[in-house]
């Protein structure tokens, strides 16, 4: 999703706060709605939260541009402040990680 709205922004697009908290608040609910099933018995859930993500074949992350204009040795443009702290995953390692959680019955009912 922020990939989307990095897009529209970056094509002139006009995102009011208004429409972000109300994504802020359909998400909230989607979430909860989801924990509530998990506690309720009818599945068995857990929310993997990731930070941005790069590697092979993926074209929408933050940092696909800047991965581009290194490779034609040119200036990558980035969006927000350079000196903020970011984390990044590399997708190949992203599998690993979730097979390990969903063998491990501690993994469910939480927010990871």
């Amino acid at each position: 999703m922020t990939y989307l709205l990095q897009e529209l922004e970056q094509e002139g697009y006009e995102l009011p706060p208004e429409a972000l908290a109300d994504l802020s608040s359909y998400w909230t609910r989607h979430i909860r709605r989801f924990g509530d099933a998990d506690a309720a018995g009818l599945i068995r859930g857990a929310i993997l939260k990731l930070p941005d993500f790069y590697g092979p074949h993926v074209e929408r992350s933050f940092l696909y541009d800047a991965f581009q204009a290194a490779v034609k040795a040119k200036r990558a443009q980035l969006i927000g402040p350079i000196n903020t702290p970011h984390e990044f995953v590399f997708v190949p390692d992203v599998g690993p990680v979730v097979l390990a959680m969903v063998k491990e019955p501690r993994t469910f009912g939480h927010s990871c």
